[in-house]
């Protein structure tokens, strides 16, 4: 809208107040003026006459700010309604319950992600006496699909999950030894208070998973219950990378003083003297990857690189929607999110989510050994052959052929054998292998998230197949589209092969995606 000078006008009190400099852009007859809700209030004092006029007032995150009393003032303030001299407070009850309904001058637009019922009812329109309902609905599976944000379930997981598939995996006895999954952790079944278990875990899994995503920028929350279990996660995290000699870079934000042990804690003594107006910036820097909250940065917190939150605090309703929602901001080289809850279930997730999301994808049921069973389902449809998805990964984890011309070129020709075969078969063994390499794709990926897979076949086949994927045409001709990215650790299955990498495990893993981003 700001494309010609004078339509937009700012409130920021550059050498005056706020509130004045809102009554004399009103005076003036701005077109555009943005502003907060907590400036109206003061506007009546500064104000000589406002003039008579419809104002259209658009609201962002209606459900914390159109309730209480500076809502009630800013209607009475732009009604143009004012009191007599001689008024008392009988006249004065009248009025704000005139000004408290609809006028005729006033049109109010709100904009929420996660409406409540006092919400709705404000705003909302009622069809033939029904509840009320938004005038239009942005859902956010629909933002999900249209690729405006990332979708925070699709990698959700409870630690019962997590610690099944590690448990299932690392156990199978059909897994050869030398292939067995190199453990995160101990994964220990854990006592519902012991802090210094779930660190544990949690700071394992982030050096392991996390920290190797977005090309090493991706940061971490830890939601925790009380602002004195966020005390005793820091402390907890402190002395565990210093005994493991780990430099994770780890803030705190929490309310006031606590009090623990007889030790007063407090945010900024925590955080090293960081002010809490500098949290935020400060956590941004490179050298802060993982941050602890109680009640804090749960909404309205913008932060696109963080990719992965640790939940220890029981959710529900439009909290845990709030909370998860911190992960969904997009970001370059950001394909996807981790949730590792320790306290909440998958059913009280989806609940939670359905209002808001259209249908939910959470899906509780995760059986470790399934990817071994697609895999095998995949092969039985002789679509590739072994060779063919040994050579494509050989090119693609080849370090000569990074940057080079024709780098795409020569994967794209290595998968044309398959997607021959694929397009000579039947349309229904299509859609059935179509639907399986998904399937494959996703699971792979999600998993590999928990446990490394110590497995050269598995991961050959995820990078030949998610190559794969995109070059298959639709039985319309055009092509399949994929909105994964592969995750960003996928050398495991090199490893074996040093003397033909000369590069540590951390530069290949920077390597390949910056190459895969590249390609596509």
């Amino acid at each position: 809208m700001d494309h010609k000078t004078g339509i937009v006008h700012a409130i920021k009190g550059e050498g005056r107040s706020k509130s004045e400099e809102l009554a004399e852009a009103l005076e003036a007859g701005k077109p555009v003026v943005i502003t907060t809700l907590q400036t109206f209030p003061h506007v009546v004092e500064h104000a000589k006459k406002l003039p008579e006029r419809d104002y259209a007032v658009v609201v962002d995150e209606a459900h914390s700010s159109q309730s209480g009393e500076m809502a009630h003032e800013m209607k009475q303030i732009l009604s143009g309604l004012d009191l007599p001299d001689d008024a008392d407070a009988e006249d004065a009850i009248a009025q704000a319950a005139e000004t408290r309904g609809n006028q005729e001058n006033l049109s109010f637009f709100a904009f929420t992600a996660t409406p409540k019922g006092k919400t709705l009812q404000a705003f909302g329109h009622s069809v033939d006496g029904e509840d009320p309902e938004p005038f239009h609905l942005y859902s956010m599976k629909q933002a999900i699909e249209e690729g405006f944000i990332l979708d925070v379930l699709q990698n959700y997981t409870t630690y019962e999950t997590f610690y099944g598939i590690a448990k299932a995996i690392e156990e199978d006895p059909e897994v050869p030894e030398k292939k067995a999954v190199k453990a995160v952790s101990k994964y220990l079944k854990l006592h519902p208070h012991n802090i210094s278990q779930k660190v544990e875990i949690i700071v394992e899994h982030f050096r392991e998973h996390t920290s190797k995503k977005i090309g090493g920028k991706a940061k971490a929350m830890i939601v925790t219950s009380s602002r004195k279990a966020a005390v005793r996660y820091k402390k907890a995290i402190d002395e565990y990378t210093d005994e493991q000699g780990y430099d994770l870079g780890t803030l705190v934000a929490f309310s006031g003083t606590v009090e623990d042990g007889g030790i007063e804690y407090t945010e900024e003594g925590m955080n090293d003297g960081i002010k809490e107006s500098e949290l935020p910036s400060v956590f941004d820097t490179p050298e802060h990857r993982v941050l602890v909250v109680a009640d804090k940065y749960q909404t309205g917190f913008d932060q696109p690189r963080l990719h992965t939150m640790y939940v220890d605090k029981r959710l529900s309703g439009i909290q845990a929607v709030q909370t998860l929602s911190r992960l969904n901001r997009r970001y370059a080289g950001k394909d996807d999110t981790f949730v590792l809850d320790f306290e909440n279930d998958h059913e009280d997730i989806r609940e939670a989510f359905e209002p808001y999301y259209e249908k939910t994808t959470l899906d509780g049921k995760t059986d470790p050994q399934h990817i071994y069973q697609l895999e095998a389902e995949l092969d039985a449809f002789r679509i590739y052959r072994e060779e063919e998805v040994d050579r494509f990964a050989e090119a693609f984890f080849d370090p000569s052929n990074t940057g080079t011309e024709g780098a795409h070129a020569k994967l794209s020709s290595l998968v044309q054998p398959a997607r021959h075969q694929f397009k000579t078969a039947t349309v229904e063994k299509q859609d059935e292998f179509i639907s399986k390499l998904r399937s494959f794709l996703r699971l792979y990926k999600f998993q590999s998230q928990i446990v490394n897979y110590a497995d050269e076949e598995l991961e050959k086949l995820y990078t030949f197949g998610r190559f794969l994927y995109k070059e298959l045409p639709r039985s319309g001709g055009s092509s399949v589209e994929f909105d994964d990215e592969p995750h960003s650790s996928t050398t495991d299955w090199k490893r074996t092969r040093r003397k033909h990498r000369p590069r540590t495990v951390w530069e290949r893993c920077l390597l390949t995606e910056r190459y895969w981003n590249r390609i596509v």
